[in-house]
């Protein structure tokens, strides 16, 4: 009996403990960058500027964007890791308008469009920001401040 008994206690200390860290080990879910990602990058190869338009914060012109592109575009692209997010830290822009802000670090290929061939995985950096107030408050996560660094073979 006083077997049963020490088990049962070490059996309700293990559900305890379990209770507690189940909670702080849970990974957030952030599933946007991949979508805006995804977006991002089919407007690339098709060098559809109304699409690449609607992932980025502050747009390139249309003729900068199909010149920055003509050569190659970017596919397959990966969330490495991304930032916490912080709700309380509400940043404001220079019109006034309020928004959240997640660093994002990806991986992606970059393709040569003569050739259809990737030339090369490339690794970056990449802001992404939701207005809360503006007229682009309904507009998700959207991308801004992105960087790319070539990776060696």
């Amino acid at each position: 009996m006083r077997y049963f008994r020490i088990n049962l206690y070490l059996l309700a200390a293990f559900t305890v403990c379990l209770a507690l860290l189940l909670p702080s080990c849970k990974e957030e879910h952030f599933p946007e960058p991949a979508q805006v990602f995804s977006r991002w990058s089919s407007a690339l190869k098709n060098l559809n500027y109304g699409e690449y338009r609607q992932c980025e914060a502050f747009p390139k012109e249309e003729g900068v964007f199909r010149d920055m592109y003509r050569f190659t575009y970017y596919t397959d692209c990966a969330v490495r890791e991304f930032e916490d997010l912080d709700r309380d830290d509400v940043k404001k822009n220079s019109k006034g308008e309020r928004y959240l802000q997640r660093r994002v670090w990806f991986e992606c290929a970059e393709v040569r469009r003569e050739t259809g061939r990737q030339t090369q995985i490339l690794r970056g950096e990449v802001s992404f920001i939701k207005y809360l107030s503006g007229d682009r408050t309904g507009d998700g996560w959207l991308m801004w401040n992105r960087s790319l660094y070539r990776m060696e073979p």
